[in-house]
């Protein structure tokens, strides 16, 4: 099957690429979500399922921006920020630690995604970078929220780990010279 899908990729149209890939990705956190859930015993199973998926979906969505421009940049930065935050949630509620670790390098794949973005056209600096951190914001409370009501999760002190090193790197990587060119005011802001 393999090869016979590498024979024909080049035919298959972009959008239909990307829309399979989106519907995998889905799916696949869907049923690793459902193992984790009903059968804790194959927890291994599920993270890797539902990790594999996430990733799928941050792929998808970088894919549908570099693919034939299905969508651009702006949007993409708020799909890829929400999907990061609905695979904290199946972390939540799975109990499994390493689809958290899935949404921190999906977090940080946002972020590399605004800056390449911020890099290529300076003159949207101050939305991009004023979305990354209204992103960033938000996945500090939702890791936050997520710490404190998982008494029953071993490992649940390191969800805000995910907020910190995404911080971090928004606060590195973010484009200073950009946006002063562009508003010294809002560049400062």
């Amino acid at each position: 099957g393999a090869s016979l899908l590498a024979l024909v990729w080049d035919s298959i149209p972009d959008p239909v690429k990307i829309l399979a890939l989106a519907l995998i990705a889905v799916t696949m956190t869907a049923a690793g979500a459902h193992l984790g859930n009903s059968r804790p015993r194959y927890r291994v199973a599920a993270a890797t399922i539902t990790g594999t998926g996430g990733g799928l979906g941050f792929v998808a969505i970088v894919g549908a921006v570099l693919l034939g421009g299905m969508l651009s940049p702006e949007p993409a930065l708020a799909l890829m920020a929400c999907w990061g935050l609905v695979l904290l949630a199946v972390s939540h509620m799975t109990r499994v630690l390493f689809t958290a670790i899935i949404s921190t390098i999906g977090a940080l794949v946002t972020i590399g995604f605004a800056f390449s973005h911020v890099t290529h056209q300076a003159s949207t600096a101050i939305v991009t970078w004023l979305m990354i951190s209204v992103y960033v914001t938000v996945l500090a409370l939702t890791c936050a929220a997520l710490s404190r009501g998982t008494g029953r999760m071993r490992l649940a002190a390191w969800y805000p780990v995910t907020s910190m090193v995404a911080t971090a790197t928004a606060l590195i990587a973010a484009p200073i010279r950009s946006m002063l060119r562009v508003s010294t005011i809002g560049g400062t802001s």
